[in-house]
């Protein structure tokens, strides 16, 4: 008979916790994942601050975080300066600088593999959460492999098993149409399949100063609720939980970039032989379907100015002698 195969009786169930409730299972990969600017990093930056702090201190600052014993945090980041943003962010969230290490190498270099050093490291040292931003930086490998990303990805799952700690690995998005958020994050699709759970940081719709965070899959689990977040000068504001899902928030941003490029295309066809008042560029879209709120945003990508002529607004395509009216010069546009 097979070595391979063996009865279930034979092997032992495994303990299985969580990090954070529904979000960062402990054992695991987990995946966090958004286009620049959205905040994945600054989000996971505030998290792992708050589980280094203690019961009193963590209580109530990060949604479905039970408090507990602090946590110790390694952190590998190629993406963010040590010295500067990653301490000065650090500091700002309350993190307890004694749990947490780094890896300390320079930029300039050639990021080596360091996966070797990373099983060292963690067979002297107690810890409970290892953050790699970008997670395919520590890997010589092409992230597009699927073969190469099983067997380095297998090599990060077995430490987090051996040592019970939780790997969450930061990756960006790609410009692909994909309306399957499981499908969007950049790389093989196999990163995805191994990660037991991957998250989501995507900008509110209808208010790009919020930022929500979502659950796109979650093995080990019932999906959380999505939560609604701001970036402040005091760090992390929460708003909530959205009803909205990781999928359905990619399927409301391909449908704003693509109202956004039809806006954009019939406001410089509306303008190209001068200019209009803007009341009437408004009524204009408005018959063709665009909202006052999309003709608004398309100004700045069709390279469209305002100005005020005789107590009227009106829009112009954007040429050299174009005068651009202060709005205490003569009033607030309105349109």
């Amino acid at each position: 008979m097979s070595h391979l195969f063996k009865s279930i009786t034979e092997i032992p169930p495994r303990d299985f916790n969580w990090l954070w409730e529904g979000w960062i299972p402990k054992g695991e990969i987990t995946i966090i994942e958004g286009d620049p600017g959205t905040g994945k990093s600054t989000v996971l930056n505030f998290a792992l601050s708050v589980m280094t702090t203690d019961d009193v201190n963590s209580i109530g600052r990060l949604p479905d975080y039970f408090p507990r014993e602090p946590q110790d945090v390694l952190i590998i980041d190629t993406e963010q300066d040590i010295a500067t943003t990653l301490h000065t962010r650090l500091t700002l969230y309350g993190a307890d600088f004694n749990r947490i290490t780094v890896a300390d190498f320079d930029f300039a270099d050639t990021i080596p593999n360091i996966v070797d050093e990373l099983a060292e490291q963690l067979d002297g040292q107690h810890c409970d959460l290892v953050v790699v931003d970008a997670l395919f930086d520590i890997f010589d490998i092409d992230q597009n492999s699927s073969q190469q990303v099983r067997e380095a990805l297998s090599k990060l799952r077995t430490l987090a098993r051996q040592h019970d700690l939780a790997i969450v690995g930061v990756r960006h998005r790609t410009k692909s149409t994909h309306h399957a958020a499981i499908n969007k994050g950049s790389g093989s699709v196999k990163i995805g399949g191994l990660a037991r759970s991957v998250l989501s940081v995507s900008k509110m719709p209808n208010d790009p100063h919020r930022r929500i965070i979502s659950c796109v899959k979650s093995n080990n689990g019932k999906m959380p609720k999505s939560l609604i977040f701001s970036i402040e000068d005091s760090g992390i504001v929460w708003h909530g939980i959205s009803e909205m899902t990781a999928d359905q928030l990619l399927i409301e941003e391909v449908c704003i970039d693509t109202r956004l490029g039809e806006a954009t295309i019939f406001l410089k066809e509306l303008l190209k032989d001068g200019p209009m008042p803007s009341k009437d560029v408004l009524k204009a879209a408005q018959e063709n379907g665009i909202s006052e709120r999309t003709l608004n945003r398309c100004k700045r990508p069709a390279n469209v100015k305002s100005r005020l002529v005789d107590k009227q607004w009106i829009l112009s395509i954007d040429v050299q002698e174009a005068v651009v009216v202060k709005e205490n010069e003569g009033g607030n546009e309105d349109q």
